[in-house]
């Protein structure tokens, strides 16, 4: 077999990698140099190769579908979301751990994890399918009145200051305890009237 005549496409699977190791280095020029870092395909040069990435894997221009960071080659990107994200060759539904080949697939696939829409807003009543999708929902909804969403419920605040008071008192516990009776205060100001109040307090203080 002529092998020079054996590559009929810009795409090239393994089955005709091992041949690559007979081949003499002029020869080389003719031959696939560039294998996608997601699957086990070849091609001749880069221009095939991102055409390959943006078509059948969704990646356009080396940029992270996912978190949207664009790096100068494919096998930083590549390096990236096996980093950051755990995504090697396939992609993996964080939900429930199966496995996609493609972009599309995944995309196909988490839509129907859609049609279970656990967390439900409050103000509005639209629902979704992770708590991440109802945040990103919670400071649309609100706008900017109250742009600080509480990332445990679906509470939302006009600032932060009032968002770390929620989270404080309903999401860690009562925080303020008086060291002469016992009692304690989700707020700082009602502990600091309590303070003045309390009768153990202010009967230690006089003797």
């Amino acid at each position: 077999m002529d092998i020079h005549t054996s590559w009929s496409s810009s795409v090239v699977h393994t089955a005709g990698a091992s041949a690559l190791a007979s081949v003499t280095e002029q020869d080389t020029a003719d031959y696939p140099r560039v294998k996608c870092p997601f699957c086990v395909t070849w091609f001749f040069g880069d221009v095939d190769l991102n055409a390959h990435l943006s078509d059948t894997h969704g990646l356009a221009d080396n940029r992270c579908y996912l978190c949207k960071c664009q790096f100068a080659t494919v096998q930083d990107l590549a390096d990236h979301l096996s980093d950051e994200h755990s995504v090697s060759k396939n992609l993996t539904c964080q939900l429930c751990g199966i496995t996609l080949k493609t972009k599309s697939q995944f995309v196909t696939h988490l839509s129907k994890h859609a049609q279970v829409k656990g967390f439900k807003c409050s103000y509005c009543g639209k629902a979704y399918y992770s708590l991440q999708h109802l945040v990103r929902h919670k400071q649309s909804c609100f706008g900017i009145e109250s742009p600080f969403p509480c990332m445990h419920c679906d509470k939302c605040y006009r600032s932060q200051q009032r968002l770390k008071e929620h989270i404080d008192a309903v999401h860690c516990g009562k925080k303020f305890v008086c060291v002469a009776c016992g009692r304690s205060f989700n707020w700082r100001n009602n502990y600091r009237n309590h303070q003045k109040l309390c009768p153990f307090l202010a009967h230690n203080q006089s003797t």
